[in-house]
């Protein structure tokens, strides 16, 4: 069960809005809506595809256990499986291993052993999960950059507005 986050402030949830409706291309079909619940900013096209999955995509940060937590609630909510994806850029080694430590360290362990698993190798994450998009009713990633700055999301979630093929939720790391 998603727990509500206390660390989140309205300002920062406001400046992820904000850097992501700056983000968002001229003209297009996309919706943006705040959850402050959840400390969550999703992207709703209006020509999104119904996919099978919910990918959770995940780095080796601590930011990978609100993805998590999100995702699979999402999951459940819409009946569907969730796909844990982190894309390894080849430098840090076992990146099979990451994935198990991280679905087992932040799921409960029915929900980590049902969760899909897949490592895709591209030096650039949002290339990678653009593509992985294509697949998912749903893509959660996490705003890594400084919510105090002037750029909150991070290159991975910047890189993804407007280049999914489902609907992007991007959240605040608590």
């Amino acid at each position: 069960m998603i727990t509500v986050r206390s660390t989140i402030s309205g300002n920062q949830l406001d400046c992820l809005a904000a850097a992501v409706s700056l983000r968002l291309p001229p003209g297009a079909r996309r919706a943006m809506r705040t959850d402050a619940f959840h400390g969550a900013v999703d992207i709703i096209g209006t020509t999104d595809r119904g996919g099978h999955v919910v990918a959770a995509a995940i780095a080796d940060d601590d930011a990978r256990h609100t993805v998590l937590e999100y995702a699979a609630e999402r999951a459940r909510e819409l009946g569907l499986p969730l796909r844990v994806v982190h894309v390894w850029d080849g430098h840090r080694r076992y990146p099979d291993l990451l994935l198990e430590a991280a679905l087992y360290d932040d799921l409960d362990a029915a929900t980590a052993a049902d969760a899909e698993r897949e490592i895709c190798h591209d030096r650039h994450p949002a290339h990678a999960l653009s593509a992985v998009s294509r697949d998912a009713a749903l893509m959660v990633v996490a705003a890594t950059g400084d919510p105090a700055a002037s750029h909150p999301l991070g290159a991975t979630a910047a890189g993804l507005i407007g280049h999914t093929a489902c609907p992007l939720t991007i959240v605040l790391p608590s």
